[in-house]
């Protein structure tokens, strides 16, 4: 990456912000990927079939949509797509820690590691026709 911001995630840390022109990164240590350009869907191939999920991770709770080919089965996704970084669009992220850096609360698109889910469901569809 280049012109990089380099910031501790949790708060209270004792490391300082960091400004640098160029760094690589460990893809095990990354846990989501956001993006400025909102645009950035559309320049991706996202399969077809959508399915609302909720999705928990060590630190952000996750709740947006999952791009599944028509065979794959919801219990078994994680194990079945290729690469480690799956996108999702339409997200909602809670912070489930106290952050240090800004953190939106909802992005048209980013990339779960899915080595760092936790669990991982449907969203469940609200009840209707209750009293």
């Amino acid at each position: 990456l280049s012109d990089v911001l380099l910031a501790p995630l949790r708060a209270g840390s004792p490391l300082r912000p960091a400004q640098i022109p160029q760094a690589g990164f460990g893809k095990r240590d990354i846990g989501l990927v956001c993006f400025q350009d909102e645009d950035v869907a559309q320049e991706m191939h996202l399969l077809q079939r959508v399915e609302r999920m909720i999705v928990y991770t060590p630190a952000f709770a996750l709740r947006g949509n999952f791009h599944l080919g028509a065979e794959q089965h919801l219990r078994d996704m994680l194990d079945t797509v290729r690469g480690r970084f799956q996108p999702m669009t339409e997200v909602t992220i809670f912070p489930l820690i106290e952050t240090s850096v800004s953190v939106p609360s909802q992005v048209s698109v980013l990339l779960v590691n899915k080595d760092l889910v936790q669990v991982y469901y449907p969203e469940p569809s609200p009840t209707r026709g209750t009293a």
